[in-house]
C-alpha cells in the first residue's frame, strides 16, 4: 500500500468477500442503524434474545473484514460530505458579512410584511462567525497563560 492511498483511507488489494448477510448488515450499519438492528435485519433471527441479538453483532463488528467493509461503504459518504478549508471559510465569509436588508428591503430585526403577512427571517450569530474566521485564519488564538483572546 503506497503512502497516498493509506493517507486517504483507500484500500489497495482483492476485494473483500463476504456473505450475503455480512453484506446486509453492512448496508443496515452505514444506513445509520446500530449493529444490534442491523443483525436483526440481515439475519432475521426468529427466537433470539437480545442479549444474543448484541452478542452476535458485536462479534460481526469485531471482524476485520466487516471493518474493512464498512470503511469501504463509508468513504465515498465522507469525502462527498467533506467540506475543503477554502470552501469553509468562503461560507463563513458569507456569513460573516450578510445583512438581511439586502434580501428583504423594509425588514427590520429579521421581520418583514409579504401580501400581508409576516415573515420571520432566522438570523445567524454574526459576531460569533467572526469569531470563528478570526481564529481560522490565524488573526484571533487564545492564550492560556493571560487569558486574553
Amino acid at each position: 500500500m503506497n503512502a497516498q492511498a493509506a493517507s486517504v483511507g483507500e484500500r489497495t488489494g482483492p476485494p473483500i468477500r463476504l456473505s450475503p448477510k455480512e453484506e446486509g448488515f453492512c448496508i443496515a450499519v452505514v444506513a445509520g442503524r446500530n449493529p444490534s438492528d442491523a443483525y436483526r435485519i440481515a439475519y432475521q433471527p426468529k427466537r433470539a434474545q437480545a442479549k444474543t441479538i448484541h452478542e452476535m453483532a458485536s462479534r460481526l463488528m469485531a471482524k476485520r473484514k466487516i471493518r474493512t467493509r464498512l470503511t469501504d461503504l463509508i468513504q465515498p459518504l465522507v469525502e462527498r460530505a467533506r467540506l475543503t478549508r477554502e470552501e469553509w471559510l468562503e461560507r463563513l465569509a458569507r456569513i460573516c458579512l450578510a445583512d438581511v436588508r439586502i434580501w428583504w428591503p423594509g425588514s427590520k430585526n429579521g421581520v418583514s410584511e409579504a401580501g400581508g403577512r409576516m415573515l420571520r427571517v432566522r438570523m445567524v450569530d454574526q459576531l460569533k462567525a467572526l469569531e470563528l474566521y478570526g481564529k481560522a485564519m490565524g488573526v484571533l488564538w487564545r492564550s492560556t497563560e493571560n487569558g486574553c483572546l
